[in-house]
C-alpha cells in the first residue's frame, strides 16, 4: 500500500489521482483515493505519482519511489 495526503480547507474538496509513471506492469486499485493498493509487482524500481487537486485552491503533485526486492525463501 502506498499512502498519500492532501491538505485543503475541507477533505471533501480534494480529488486524488494515482498513476504509475515508471516501472513494469502492476495492478493498481484505489487510484482515486489517498491509499493506492499495488499488486503483481516484480523485483524492479517503480515510481508512482499522486496528483491531488483542491477544487478550492489549486493542484499539487507528489511522486513516491518504491523499490521491490526479491526475498530469498531458502
Amino acid at each position: 500500500m502506498v499512502q498519500g495526503q492532501g491538505d485543503g480547507p475541507s477533505p471533501s474538496s480534494l480529488l486524488y489521482s494515482w498513476e504509475k509513471i515508471q516501472g513494469p506492469t502492476a495492478t493498481l486499485s484505489g487510484v482515486n483515493t489517498p491509499e493506492l493498493e499495488v499488486k503483481d509487482l516484480v523485483a524492479e524500481e517503480y515510481v508512482f505519482q499522486l496528483t491531488v487537486v483542491d477544487v478550492d485552491s489549486g493542484l499539487f503533485a507528489k511522486s513516491a519511489q518504491v523499490v521491490v526486492n526479491v526475498i530469498n525463501e531458502d
